[in-house]
């Protein structure tokens, strides 16, 4: 059974250029690195038909959880404002 640690891309020149950038503006950005790539971890390898990948703007830090257009269980009562953005 393949997971996501299974891609070339891992390993690749690609990966080691973007994770000395990231490494370069660490704290820059939201969410952070420890959250990244929380989907990888959520949705199994072989279950994953289409990835949407998003650079979206955060108005608030903490309202960044690692996941498309999401924000934390703790914000759930209200949709993200990215999402009511796709909604309007």
């Amino acid at each position: 059974m393949k997971t996501w640690c299974d891609l070339k891309f891992w390993g690749s020149e690609e990966w080691e250029i973007v994770n000395k950038k990231l490494d370069a503006v660490e704290g820059r950005f939201c969410p952070g690195r420890e959250s990244m790539f929380r989907a990888l971890e959520e949705a199994p390898y072989e279950q994953v038909k289409v990835a949407i990948i998003t650079q979206d703007p955060y108005p608030n830090p903490a309202l960044a959880d690692g996941l498309c257009l999401s924000i934390p269980h703790v914000f759930r009562a209200a949709l993200s404002p990215s999402l009511i953005t796709v909604f309007n």
